[in-house]
């Protein structure tokens, strides 16, 4: 049998875990922070988005690993500590900012395309949105940031 490179160990999945919680806390800390500070790209927004669709697939990746639950609560030898309900909290604030940019980002039609990008005599330029346009996002970001320590 060849060696299992592309298995996650209870481990490995928890280490992924925890870094992923890291990144994802920073992505917003300082996204948010961008959008308050003024008008900011449709980039800044779509990638923001990216990101956390596919930090929000690696972690359930990571949460389908047999006893990964026990084994984290074990690692952190805090009885007090409800892992489960935390990486709950963590992900239902991740799917909040998920479906907030889905939900405010400007559509073309009800085909979900976005209208993101205009061709001009400069070349393409990319819509901006202002900080009052992007406080419900801001907001989301900051619930996500709350759920990780």
């Amino acid at each position: 049998m060849p060696f299992p490179s592309q298995t996650d160990t209870q481990a490995t999945g928890l280490a992924r875990a925890q870094r992923l919680a890291g990144e994802v806390r920073r992505l917003a800390i300082d996204a948010a922070a961008q959008m308050s500070s003024g008008a900011v790209s449709a980039n800044l927004i779509t990638n923001v988005y990216s990101k956390l669709v596919k930090t929000k697939q690696e972690f359930a990746a990571i949460a389908s690993l047999p006893g990964i639950g026990q084994y984290a609560k074990d690692q952190f030898n805090d009885t007090g500590l409800d892992i489960g309900a935390e990486f709950t909290a963590m992900l239902a604030a991740i799917d909040g900012a998920i479906s907030r940019i889905a939900t405010d980002f400007p559509k073309e039609d009800v085909t979900g395309y976005i209208l993101k990008d205009k061709l001009d005599a400069g070349g393409v330029s990319v819509r901006t949105f202002s900080s009052v346009a992007t406080a419900g996002i801001r907001t989301e970001l900051d619930n996500i940031v709350s759920t990780i320590s």
